[in-house]
């Protein structure tokens, strides 16, 4: 996690950050995020897990640039974050929030659309090259049938997909998505992570996403940052390091098991009868 691409600047680079949201500095809140440094290069997947309220999404919304650091800075390519114009962040991050939200009744193509903004001329028109992208983000998540009708009277999974889909589009080198898998019934969320991998694999993009489920970290992504219970402590590393019984634990207060299948994948199952 630590070693840097050979122009000598991670694609992201976290140094010493620690956040607190504006509404706490009067009272005695801890810092969500504290002094937390690490490197992210392209061709790597990043879970990021925690329990709830743990900071994950903060997280997101710093390396995407909505949230800036109270202390410490996010460099993207060698570049303070906080310098760079929202054009200029665009080009580099896409990001897909949790919640999934509209102010206006677009249908699902024009949603989509507005991921190649950053790719537009100044007259705003989408070229050949974008309805191609656009067309291929929808195939990829099977939301061609959508993609004419009005976005807000989709389903909350449909909704998901058309916002998954937009970041696709969007075409950046650095794909950061909070919750993708939330929404989604089990064959849209394979397919959401099948693009992952192939985001990683073949064309080096770094994609940085946040997960409950364990599983899909370990099966999913090559690096991890793990919040601890401790408000504020995280740490990161390699997911087949980080991601194991006793760091789950700290993070959910459950136990865990671990096992391996036949062909070599590791599962990592809760022990629920604790909570009993």
């Amino acid at each position: 996690m630590s070693d840097k691409t050979q122009t000598g600047a991670a694609a992201v680079s976290i140094n010493n950050i620690s956040f607190k949201y504006d509404s706490c500095d009067n009272c005695r809140c801890s810092n969500i995020i504290n002094d937390l440094s690490f490197d992210l290069n392209p061709g790597s997947s990043v879970a990021v897990l925690g329990a709830n309220g743990a900071g994950k999404s903060t997280l997101l919304l710093l390396m995407a640039g909505y949230l800036k650091p109270s202390s410490g800075k996010i460099f993207l390519n060698g570049e303070d974050i906080s310098l760079l114009s929202t054009a200029e962040r665009s080009s580099l991050i896409s990001y897909c929030a949790q919640n999934i939200e509209a102010a206006f009744n677009f249908s699902a193509y024009e949603i989509i659309a507005l991921g190649r903004a950053p790719h537009l001329n100044y007259f705003g028109a989408l070229g050949e090259k974008d309805r191609v992208i656009i067309e291929k983000a929808a195939a990829a998540l099977e939301i061609e049938p959508l993609l004419d009708r009005p976005f807000n009277l989709l389903s909350g999974g449909e909704r998901k997909r058309v916002m998954l889909a937009r970041a696709m589009a969007q075409d950046a080198p650095i794909a950061i998505f909070d919750e993708p898998e939330a929404h989604l019934d089990i064959r849209h969320q394979m397919q959401f992570f099948n693009y992952i991998n192939s985001a990683v694999s073949e064309h080096k993009k770094l994609c940085i996403f946040s997960v409950h489920n364990p599983e899909l970290a370990v099966k999913y992504s090559s690096e991890a940052v793990i919040f601890y219970e401790t408000r504020g402590c995280a740490i990161s590393g390699a997911t087949n390091e980080i991601v194991n019984e006793s760091n789950l634990k700290r993070i959910y207060g459950v136990d865990f098991e671990k096992a391996v299948t036949a062909g070599g994948r590791t599962i990592l199952t809760p022990d629920l009868s604790a909570l009993s």
